[in-house]
């Protein structure tokens, strides 16, 4: 968010063809599963040089890192395609925020190893963790805003709870 270099961030790319537009033998569909990937390194740097020039328009991108909300795009700006030709695209992730809380039975006994979801199953900016032997978990790159917080944990009914995650939030 500050502008710095992010080392260790996975940047991903993988495409939507129209399968009408597909007229050789040779396919140029990398979608989910299939994404192409690489790592940034010291230096904020990452290459991928295995997409073809014909399957720039198909495409989308994203980086991701635990510590920061993710930056992604679908190519439909030809600046974003020429910069990424030349090197030059830059991803900019988000600002995240720490949500800390305990999990704890009705009568407020805390139920150790719940897996805490915050945000939504299958959303790309949901985070998981398990709370610890006292209940209590802490849960680190969460986008800030209005958000889920579900907790599930053997011989138990989830719950879940919206509230408002932002930085130096109290304990859900």
């Amino acid at each position: 968010p500050e502008g710095q270099p992010v080392a260790g961030a996975l940047v991903s790319f993988g495409n939507q063809p129209s399968p009408g537009t597909e007229t050789r033998p040779q396919s140029s569909d990398f979608g989910w599963p299939f994404h192409v990937t690489a790592v940034s390194d010291a230096g904020r740097r990452w290459t991928i040089d295995r997409i073809g020039t014909d399957a720039l328009r198909t495409i989308g991108g994203e980086a991701t890192h635990p510590d920061y909300v993710r930056s992604g795009f679908w190519m439909d700006n030809p600046t974003t395609e020429r910069e990424l030709l030349a090197g030059t695209y830059v991803f900019a992730m988000g600002r995240a925020v720490v949500v800390r809380g305990v999990v704890v039975e009705a009568d407020g006994q805390p139920v150790a190893d719940a897996q805490v979801l915050v945000g939504q199953l299958d959303e790309v900016n949901s985070r998981k963790g398990t709370s610890g032997a006292d209940g209590a978990f802490t849960i680190l790159g969460c986008k800030p805003g209005r958000s889920l917080i579900t907790a599930a944990a053997k011989g138990f009914a989830p719950t879940t709870k919206r509230v408002n995650v932002e930085t130096n939030a109290g304990r859900v």
